[in-house]
């Protein structure tokens, strides 16, 4: 649901897995593989009530956001 840059939370847009789940945690297994030592870039499109950012986030072209719907472990939210 989220990721950390730079010592900011952001939520990922789009994309919510129960953190406590079977799914989930192999969701954040998926993501660090995914991402681990790239370079990973977030455009935030929105700020919670708790000022929490929300964003879509790459590694090069590829939208991590779409490739957590596209392997199934969040519903395609908003993407």
């Amino acid at each position: 649901n989220e990721i950390e840059m730079n010592g900011e939370f952001i939520m990922m847009y789009g994309i919510y897995v129960h953190p406590y789940t079977a799914k989930g945690t192999a969701a954040t297994e998926y993501l660090k593989s995914l991402i681990d030592g790239k370079d990973v870039k977030c455009g935030i499109i929105a700020y919670t009530d708790q000022n929490i950012a929300t964003g879509i986030c790459y590694f090069g072209e590829e939208n991590i956001n779409r490739s957590l719907v596209l392997k199934g472990y969040t519903k395609n939210v908003a993407l």
